[in-house]
């Protein structure tokens, strides 16, 4: 997979979450993924950050 990438010319990207968060972004850090017979969004888990980045929101904007 990593040859193919290197053909087209492309590169893996090193996350550098200290900068990430220095331009005030919140970094979320966790499985999102269901390993079943297909491959899957958590849908619970997803709902669960977006309802949280939501509320911090309003919360914020009081």
């Amino acid at each position: 997979m990593h040859s193919m990438y290197a053909e087209q010319g492309s590169a893996a990207v090193h996350l550098d979450l200290d900068e990430v968060e220095r331009r005030g972004y919140k970094v979320i850090a966790d499985r999102l993924v269901l390993f079943r017979t297909y491959l899957r969004h958590d849908a619970a888990k997803l709902s669960e950050h977006i309802y949280q980045l939501v509320e911090d929101w309003m919360l914020r904007k009081e």
